[in-house]
């Protein structure tokens, strides 16, 4: 599959539709039908998002190679929807597929290993702070389970976080991340990273969405800010005279965020 035939909104598209197809929604041949109709995808690009999904969801080596922001894509989403262990289980495909194709003599894949080695430094970064975090003091015991636990229906409720401005922040800083300078470059030249609000949005946290709350960050340091894992030190921050941190958000990050 030739990463330069894969455009995002059929890595978008595609990730819909194998996701139904992996969870009986629909066939695999309605998928990837549509995906051709919707997006002109030949049909064996269309059948391969639909099996490569389906072999990470299962932890399995595949052999048809997805493009950088396909990949980086599926794995978000996958991450975003399914957990953890789910995300562990699709790097462990991942990897899988990467040692094939080494194997092959065909060469080592260094973006997507690059890729899967943050992924998994991100993974273990989260397993340790669960692992450390432990159960919640009031959690049921097995053995007070009288009965199996009903189910009851819940509704989420998720801000999007890529704003105008977070937008805005990325490309003042080149998309490359304030703490390290690391960005992704994607199949198509173009660059990748992540916009972090430094105090989050919504509750309980309730920050404001202005350019002085706004980071540029690669997706390890977004996840490390995220989970209170790493302190803010406003000295060490990559700067751009367009774009100025506030340090009362630095201040309530590492007060309230890091360490908790």
């Amino acid at each position: 599959m030739a990463e330069n035939e894969i455009t995002q909104v059929m890595s978008r598209r595609g990730y819909e539709l194998a996701t139904d197809v992996y969870h009986r929604r629909t066939t695999r041949k309605q998928a990837i039908d549509t995906l051709v109709s919707e997006t002109d995808m030949n049909r064996g690009s269309a059948a391969d998002f639909i099996a490569n999904f389906r072999h990470m969801r299962r932890g399995e080596e595949y052999h048809r190679t997805l493009n950088l922001f396909t990949t980086t894509y599926f794995l978000d989403r996958v991450r975003q929807e399914f957990g953890l262990h789910a995300f562990k289980t699709a790097l462990s495909a991942l990897q899988k597929h990467l040692d094939y194709y080494d194997a092959l003599g065909k060469g080592r894949q260094p973006k997507l290993r690059e890729l899967l080695q943050k992924s998994m430094d991100s993974a273990h970064l989260e397993q340790d702070l669960i692992d450390k975090a432990g159960p919640p003091h009031d959690a049921p015991q097995a053995s007070d389970l009288a009965e199996a636990p009903r189910r009851v229906a819940t509704t989420i409720s998720r801000i999007v976080r890529d704003t105008v401005l977070a937008n805005r922040v990325k490309a003042l800083h080149n998309y490359e991340c304030q703490i390290c300078g690391h960005t992704i470059t994607l199949a198509d030249g173009s660059r990748y990273a992540e916009g972090h609000h430094v105090r989050p949005l919504g509750a309980p946290h309730d920050g404001p969405d202005v350019l002085g709350n706004i980071l540029c960050l690669c997706p390890n340091h977004h996840a490390a800010c995220d989970l209170g894992a790493i302190s803010l030190d406003s000295q060490k921050l990559r700067w751009n005279e367009a774009h100025q941190m506030d340090q009362k958000f630095i201040e309530y990050h590492n007060l309230t965020i890091f360490g908790h």
